[in-house]
């Protein structure tokens, strides 16, 4: 469904060269997505489903960081978020030598949780939340098709009695994870379908958008790692004030990609799985936890563009209040294996509003003096668009090979609390 409503999106041709694929969020297996609008102390979170399966299995618990009422939850429409993936995904893009005439060249440039099964869509009425059991549920409300419980606990086991209750089959382990979050005053919010508000019992689900004040600025992943069977992917679209800048991860190691470079189509059969590889590799080294900076840019402006800009009107729907030029916008691509997750992330703004994106170009021999070539490096006799050169090439010359660009780079960290988790879970049969 995601790489149909990207198909669907209109391309913009207004930049230096062509456009030719992206990398996706759709690529990678056990994949998560979320877009976090932040500002000041204010979050809206946007959590994007990517459950498949009869709805009557579907059940998710998210720790948050207060009693959440029904105005602070609501449904968001899934094209803005793979709007969000199309405009700012890992390019591919193809130059000609008259791409240069002008004298333009920029030289600087899983998820939350796990299913299970369940034995029917509706809570049943436990009253006090379980007799003996020290659960209270504060609210409980539907929107769209969701039915909502917001849910207080004093102990893990209490709480993991009540979920094992309602059919929420937490693995084991749980129970020391949801101590930490309840050790840090979170409630949680649990969810079910409502059958009758669905016509379809294979219907995709709406993202679920949440809004919170908090002065911690965080998102969890390890308790979504406790039923994972491996890797997982995150692909976190951050919307933030133009003077905050972009948004990093304060405990993970950045990695590092060749990029920049052009990439020979001839030895590997499709630029995505490129791409992914590259990308694991360098995570793998990393220790089996980390994240790179796939895009970072004012989300009115693009060049090269995979699509067209974000609008004002697409950016409040993901919970900016603001226009398209008063934002910034970051895309994080993150990937963990369930034992080196050992912490939730926590994020920062850095205050750096420079642009920067994770751009491959198609080899050109003409642009060897441009551009490094993937896995090779920069050719020792390098092709040129030179015109002048004396061996009448036709435009294409030999000339000594130039640096390669300095790479963008965050440069402040900040250490914040954790507030924030999600897991969803299938329910037992």
């Amino acid at each position: 469904m995601l790489s149909l409503l990207i198909a669907l999106t209109p391309s913009a041709s207004a930049f230096c060269g062509t456009y030719v694929g992206s990398a996706g969020a759709e690529l990678y297996n056990n994949a998560s997505q979320v877009v976090v609008a932040r500002q000041g102390e204010q979050t809206t979170l946007t959590l994007v489903n990517d459950y498949q399966g009869e709805l009557l299995d579907f059940a998710m618990v998210i720790p948050v960081p207060e009693a959440l009422t029904e105005e602070q939850v609501s449904l968001a429409d899934s094209l803005h978020v793979a709007r969000a993936d199309a405009y700012s995904a890992p390019r591919l893009v193809s130059y000609e030598c008259e791409n240069f005439d002008s004298g333009y060249y920029d030289d600087g440039g899983g998820g939350l949780g796990c299913s299970d099964k369940s034995d029917d869509a509706g809570y049943e009425d436990s009253g006090d939340a379980g007799g003996s059991l020290d659960v209270e549920v504060v609210e409980a409300f539907t929107v769209g098709e969701y039915q909502f419980v917001v849910l207080d606990a004093e102990a893990s086991a209490d709480l993991y009695t009540w979920l094992d209750d309602q059919g929420y089959a937490l693995p084991a382990g749980a129970e020391a994870l949801l101590d930490e979050y309840i050790e840090a005053g979170s409630y949680f919010l649990a969810a079910k379908v409502t059958l009758e508000a669905v016509d379809d019992a294979e219907a995709w689900l709406s993202p679920i958008q949440i809004r919170y004040d908090d002065p911690a600025f965080s998102l969890p992943v390890r308790i979504g790692t406790i039923s994972s069977p491996g890797v997982q992917n995150l692909t976190l679209y951050a919307v933030t004030d133009e003077a905050d800048g972009a948004v990093g991860i304060a405990n993970y190691p950045e990695v590092t990609l060749e990029e920049e470079c052009m990439w020979r189509s001839s030895e590997y059969d499709d630029f995505s799985a490129f791409y992914a590889e590259q990308f694991t590799a360098a995570v793998t080294a990393a220790g089996g936890a980390g994240w790179i900076t796939e895009y970072s840019w004012a989300p009115s402006n693009c060049d090269p563009c995979s699509s067209d800009p974000l609008s004002g009107e697409e950016l409040s729907a993901l919970g900016f209040d603001g226009d398209a030029d008063e934002a910034h916008f970051t895309r994080l691509h993150v990937q963990y294996t369930p034992a080196a997750a050992t912490e939730d992330l926590t994020l920062y703004t850095s205050g750096i509003s420079d642009t920067h994106q994770v751009r491959y170009i198609t080899y050109g021999y003409e642009l060897e003096d441009r551009f490094p070539i993937c896995g090779e490096g920069w050719a020792e006799s390098p092709g040129t668009c030179d015109a002048d050169d004396e061996a009448g090439s036709g435009g294409c010359s030999t000339v000594a090979a130039v640096s390669p660009r300095t790479r963008w780079r965050f440069g402040l960290l900040a250490l914040l609390a954790l507030t924030f988790g999600g897991v969803v879970a299938r329910r037992r049969v």
